[in-house]
């Protein structure tokens, strides 16, 4: 029984070091529309070196909450029309970084268990 409790105990620490790992290699590379901008890490972190991520906040106060955008039509995979602002949700204010990436490739929040599958290209 102490060999099983020890070799999952080890396995747990053995996920968080590759799961950092790979945190790590992302670090310092922006994606997207912010590195077509020119933005460097320290326009958003507030700091060289970041040791976090930034503030909700600091993507509010370039972009807005993005409520007010207007809804559109998008298709689920099924094939089936919804409309829907994927700003202003059911579910309340969301951090913008739950669809938004800046440092690996976008996507929809709703399509990793809600209701619907989007075909949803999110930037």
């Amino acid at each position: 029984m102490k060999k099983i409790i020890l070799m999952i105990v080890s396995l747990i620490i053995l996920a968080f070091f590759l799961t950092a790992y790979a945190e790590d290699k992302q670090a310092g590379k922006i994606t997207g529309k912010h590195k077509e901008a020119g933005l460097s890490c320290s326009d958003c972190h507030k700091e060289k070196t970041p040791s976090a991520r930034p503030s909700q906040k600091v993507c509010r106060d370039c972009h807005g909450d993005m409520t007010d955008t207007k809804s559109k039509v998008y298709k689920d995979i099924a094939g089936h029309e919804v409309t829907f602002n994927p700003h202003y949700t059911h579910t309340g204010s969301m951090r913008c970084t739950l669809c938004h990436k800046m440092h690996s490739t976008s996507e929809l929040y709703c399509n990793t268990g809600c209701h619907h599958k989007f075909q949803v290209k999110v930037p």
